[in-house]
């Protein structure tokens, strides 16, 4: 969704701004110049939010950078929103000074970070591309942020920087992120947008493709054929169509299982209840889906 769509309200706390910068020398900083133009506006504000600013060369250095905000996070009750300043490469992930990490590795470096914060990360990538960090998001795994937000492709560097200061700036002075990505695009750009995506949003995606892919009718009679079999090794009196049957009532608790991952609620409980409209919501497609499905078919 573009990021002026955003109308509902968000659960997310944010106490610090941390800016991760790899361009090269000769390139113009815009991560230091914006962390510059905030601590300005600390200087102004009662806000509890800090700014800080790292340049990194390596891989391995974003991943410390991350790992440290991860123990802060733990243990200081650090809140941060990361903001990531490098190129980025469609089908790949971010380009350092020395090196590159594919999204799907970029996504193993900020799960910790988004759990010790209790899920209250959001990422902001300043780079080409950077939406497509999504790609490496799976459903088996933990989310790696709250949210995402960061350019389309076609807006420009100094329109973007511009609203990298409007954003952050109403988020030092209000702690409101909808008020922020309202005040952010209150002025319409001529090209390009900037592009806000939530957690919520990729579950729903990727648990609506997993349930078109391996929900088949074809994969679930494989997988009862599975069950059956190890049943009948273990003596167990069941029949192929009890199993088949069992399979079909129980797809709603694919959605269960799939969210209690990828929300973290072993870690966070308290996301069981902070987006059990989604999880409600997911169930009752699964389960009307469910309906669809006829135990004949599902026999043949």
């Amino acid at each position: 969704m573009e990021a002026n769509e955003a109308a509902r309200s968000h659960t997310f706390k944010v106490n610090h701004i941390a800016i991760v910068e790899s361009l090269a020398t000769s390139e113009f900083l815009t991560g230091r110049e914006l962390a510059g133009y905030l601590r300005g506006q600390l200087e102004d504000s009662k806000t509890p939010i800090t700014v800080s600013y790292s340049e990194v060369a390596t891989p391995d250095d974003f991943r410390e950078v991350v790992a440290s905000l991860a123990t802060r996070a733990e243990y200081e009750g650090l809140r941060p929103i990361l903001h990531v300043e490098a190129h980025g490469e469609d089908d790949f992930g971010l380009h350092f000074r020395s090196g590159k990490l594919h999204w799907r590795e970029i996504c193993d470096a900020l799960i910790p970070l988004n759990q010790a914060s209790d899920f209250n990360l959001l990422l902001s990538v300043s780079a080409c591309f950077g939406v497509n960090f999504i790609s490496g998001v799976t459903l088996s795994r933990g989310a790696p942020c709250y949210a995402l937000l960061g350019p389309s492709q076609d807006l420009s560097g100094s329109d973007l920087l511009n609203r990298f200061r409007i954003f952050y700036r109403e988020v030092i002075h209000s702690q409101n992120l909808d008020l922020a990505l309202t005040t952010m695009n209150q002025d319409q750009l001529e090209q390009g947008h900037m592009v806000f995506l939530l957690a919520e949003n990729w579950f729903e995606d990727l648990m609506l493709e997993y349930l078109r892919k391996a929900t088949h009718t074809k994969e679930l009679k494989a997988a009862a054929m599975r069950m059956y079999v190890k049943a009948k090794g273990a003596g167990a009196a069941s029949t192929l169509t009890d199993i088949k049957r069992h399979l079909l009532k129980n797809r709603p608790l694919l959605a269960r299982n799939y969210y209690a991952e990828f929300f973290m609620v072993e870690h966070v409980p308290e996301n069981a209840q902070r987006f059990a409209a989604l999880l409600h919501a997911m169930e009752m497609t699964i389960a009307a889906d469910s309906s669809d499905v006829p135990l004949s078919r599902f026999s043949r």
